[in-house]
């Protein structure tokens, strides 16, 4: 799923005008044990959310999404979406 490009994780700025993608992956196969099945999960949605990424999205957000994608870091590592997960926190302790 591209939808993260322009509806960030947990943010409250949608940006209209703009087309995600979304599509189903065959199964995984059952029979396999849970650290295997968990990386094959991991990577499957990863790789394939990259592909879609890189199908719709354009100039600086494709090289933002790259840069992460590179180091295997997802949207927590953007300054902006960090404060905000850590204020969103704080609120719910209270």
């Amino acid at each position: 799923m591209s939808l993260g490009v322009i509806w960030p994780r947990r943010d409250k700025i949608k940006y209209a005008g703009k087309t995600g993608v979304y599509e189903f992956l065959p199964p995984i196969e059952p029979g396999l044990d849970k650290e295997t099945f968990m990386a094959l999960l991991e990577e499957t949605i990863e790789t394939d959310t990259m592909r879609l990424i890189e199908e719709t999205a354009s100039g600086d957000t494709l090289a933002a999404a790259q840069d992460r994608y590179a180091r295997g870091v997802g949207n927590e590592d953007i300054p902006w979406q960090a404060a905000q997960d850590i204020e969103r926190r704080n609120l719910t302790k209270s």
